[in-house]
């Protein structure tokens, strides 16, 4: 009887051991178990909240996904907002979102439009590629129709020239 009692206070401490580390460890994954840091502020804390409190059809701006001038590819430094989005989308599964690319005045209007569209479209794919069901994002290319900022000067542009989320209902 004894070295059973020995055997169960050997294998006995193991749950304790590990239950701490499953407490500790962060809630943000991609679907494939990839952990993600995900911030409390800025754009990802907004989102959380927007998620959070129903929020829905308030656009948030992404502001930390940057697209080369005239381009429809995903600057490298976006990666880190995209995974922290798609960790996001992942905690809260019933999520369904709205993308929106935007443009600045410059340029051909149809041209804007479809470089907006194609943007969003980007930032989707991006999100399909990281675990996301299509299915649960909505894109859609505004153009130059709302800006949030003056066209007048670069500044001005470069604060039109960006891509919103929001949670639809």
């Amino acid at each position: 009887g004894e070295s059973m009692a020995a055997e169960q206070q050997e294998t006995a401490p193991e749950p304790s051991v590990s239950e701490p580390v499953t407490a500790t460890a962060p809630a943000y994954t991609l679907p494939d178990g990839t952990e993600v840091e995900v911030s409390s502020s800025g754009f990802e804390g907004e989102f959380e909240q927007a998620i959070v409190n129903d929020s829905f059809n308030t656009p948030m701006i992404f502001d930390g996904i940057y697209f080369d001038s005239g381009s429809t590819a995903i600057s490298a430094g976006s990666d880190k907002q995209i995974k922290a989005t798609a960790a996001l989308l992942n905690k809260y599964p019933d999520t369904i979102i709205l993308i929106r690319g935007h443009t600045d005045k410059t340029g051909i209007p149809s041209a804007n439009s479809q470089l907006s569209l194609m943007r969003a479209n980007e930032l989707g794919l991006a999100l399909v590629n990281l675990g996301i069901d299509r299915e649960r994002i909505r894109i859609m290319g505004m153009g130059d129709v709302e800006p949030i900022a003056s066209n007048d000067t670069e500044a001005g542009r470069r604060q039109n020239r960006r891509i919103d989320i929001s949670i639809l209902d």
